[in-house]
């Protein structure tokens, strides 16, 4: 049975439109949702995060799958298309990177970083095809170009999420000898604080309850690749524990469970270093120059719709990234690094920290 033409018309004119439309909505729905995992059990919640977490990456690759293949197509219906078509491949590549707040759905997923390297490789085959192809007169490669850096960082990003929490990565962290310097030895990044318990029972505070919780993170994350508890650390740990409230010392399991899972399932560990701060950083001014690059540019030969759209890419981008770069902020991880800094912002952060969560 032979399609009719109209509805290939209407293919050929909208499906781009509407698929990377829905690729960005996915990524909206990822970041605002998949937090609730951490905090709610209920399987309609899980049940459709999952869903969106599959759609999520089955939109992007089918997308650029359709950006490759109407690239100097004249039935596609768009008005300066093969410069429009080299600018959102990028934002393809973003989304394949996905948000922040979930890069696993179930600890197998990160088993598969190897694939999603290999995955990488080949989405930057077609990306890289419509953007080579938009030359010589793309009216579009000053945004074209700094977005592109930044969907490869946010794909790197991810793999290397996958790869640090899956169980080689963890297995070979925690053989590690620094891990095993004892219990007197707490790293905050580059400095060492006292944590054998002296003084915690004087005042527990929410930064105490913090630091120690992140430690006793670091110290037991191990169980997860099947390591041995070290019986010091275990005693120790009960020693403190025995020297707090009820309410302090479910809180303390409460921001521990946190931190393992968003090591699991989150780009936690990823973003949170000196290399991932700075790449955070230039990805979010590299988004806001593309838009205002987009926004000063002359668009008569687009399409008015085609020009929503773009608007639509690159604020969502903004958006997201900015909601991102607050929550890398003011993060629990933020705190525990900057906590014995005596700089203005480190306090500005961990007494706000306070304030927002």
């Amino acid at each position: 049975m032979e399609i009719p033409k109209r509805v290939k018309m209407i293919w050929g004119d909208w499906s781009i439109r509407l698929f990377i439309l829905l690729s960005l909505f996915s990524q909206i729905v990822l970041v605002l949702l998949a937090p609730l995992r951490k905090k709610k059990q209920q399987n309609r919640i899980a049940r459709f995060i999952w869903l969106v977490y599959l759609l999520a990456d089955w939109v992007a690759i089918f997308t650029l799958g359709l950006l490759s293949n109407n690239q100097n197509d004249d039935s596609s219906g768009l008005n300066g298309r093969d410069d429009l078509l080299a600018l959102w491949a990028p934002f393809l590549l973003l989304h394949l990177g996905g948000p922040d707040t979930i890069t696993a759905f179930a600890l197998e997923d990160n088993e598969l970083w190897l694939r999603h390297l290999i995955g990488l490789i080949y989405q930057l085959i077609p990306a890289g095809y419509v953007f080579i192809r938009s030359f010589p007169t793309n009216t579009l490669l000053v945004p074209t170009i700094f977005i592109f850096p930044v969907g490869i960082v946010k794909y790197v990003e991810r793999t290397l999420s996958l790869y640090g929490a899956s169980f080689d990565a963890l297995n070979t962290e925690c053989m590690n000898p620094m891990r095993g310097s004892g219990l007197k030895i707490f790293r905050f990044g580059q400095d060492f604080v006292d944590v054998n318990g002296q003084g915690w029972e004087d005042q527990v505070t929410s930064t105490k309850i913090l630091q120690y919780a992140y430690y006793l993170f670091h110290n037991f994350k191990g169980i997860v690749a099947d390591h041995m508890l070290n019986l010091f650390h275990l005693i120790k740990s009960r020693e403190v524990f025995l020297m707090w409230s009820a309410n302090d010392a479910f809180k303390v399991i409460e921001i521990e469970l946190s931190f393992l899972y968003e090591m699991l399932y989150t780009k936690a560990v990823v973003v949170h270093s000196r290399v991932g701060y700075v790449f955070r950083f230039i990805c979010f001014i590299f988004i806001t120059i593309a838009l205002c690059d987009f926004f000063f540019l002359k668009k008569h030969k687009f399409h008015e719709s085609d020009i929503k759209i773009t608007y639509t890419l690159l604020i969502g981008a903004v958006s997201l990234e900015a909601t991102g770069l607050f929550n890398l902020i003011f993060s629990d991880w933020s705190v525990i690094h900057l906590t014995n800094s005596q700089s203005g912002v480190a306090s500005f952060i961990v007494k706000y920290h306070k304030l927002l969560f």
